[in-house]
């Protein structure tokens, strides 16, 4: 059995600074607990609703926008026991753990030392959690190292979308999953750029 608890379904710049919508991101229970998108309230929310964060096996973060990747540090400490014991898994894009241009890593070398393994795929590699295998996918998006997954498990595929543009190829590399979480932040023609909107949704439903 597995088991997706939403901790928050907001984002962008203004949800997040009033958090009409919480924008924690999300848990899978599977083989493995992993943590996605650890925004903004991700650990008061766990603890809120009963997922001890002490015991994650590995977080997946998207990329470096804050709204996907504020409470990363803290969520390592609590993977970490407080960052005394070596364990845990990040799968990362490049920009949250190296910065870019314009924003510096989401995450300390402190906490990276006390992590297991570290990842900064590119798409169409392979990473294995527990049972699961994550298959790394592509986004267009701002921040052009953003990345996305399909998760293989026993019982189907989990696909993963976060903030992207609508491009050619996003269907095939999700067509067939069970589950797809996808990040859409305008309704019909308000679309802004680097971002789904419901028409874009419509479009891949079809």
């Amino acid at each position: 059995m597995i088991e997706i608890t939403f901790l928050g379904s907001g984002g962008g710049r203004f949800i997040t600074i009033t958090q009409f919508r919480s924008t924690g991101g999300f848990h899978i229970k599977a083989s493995r607990n992993v943590y996605v998108d650890p925004g903004p309230g991700a650990l008061v929310r766990s603890w809120r609703y009963k997922l001890d964060p002490r015991k994650l096996d590995a977080i997946f973060v998207s990329h470096r926008h804050v709204d996907h990747c504020n409470d990363l540090e803290v969520m390592v400490e609590a993977m970490t026991g407080g960052a005394l014991k070596k364990r845990g898994t990040l799968i990362a894009s490049k920009s949250v753990v190296y910065g870019d241009e314009t924003h510096t890593p989401a995450i300390s070398k402190y906490h990276i030392d006390v992590l297991e393994s570290v990842h900064t795929p590119e798409p169409g590699n392979k990473i294995a959690i527990g049972e699961e295998e994550f298959l790394i996918t592509p986004s267009q998006h701002s921040d052009p190292t953003t990345i996305g997954f399909r998760m293989k498990t026993a019982y189907g595929d989990i696909s993963y979308i976060p903030d992207t543009a609508y491009f050619d190829g996003l269907v095939e590399w999700h067509d067939g999953a069970r589950l797809l979480i996808a990040a859409i932040t305008r309704p019909r023609d308000m679309g802004i750029p680097y971002h789904l909107s419901t028409d874009d949704a419509v479009e891949m439903l079809k």
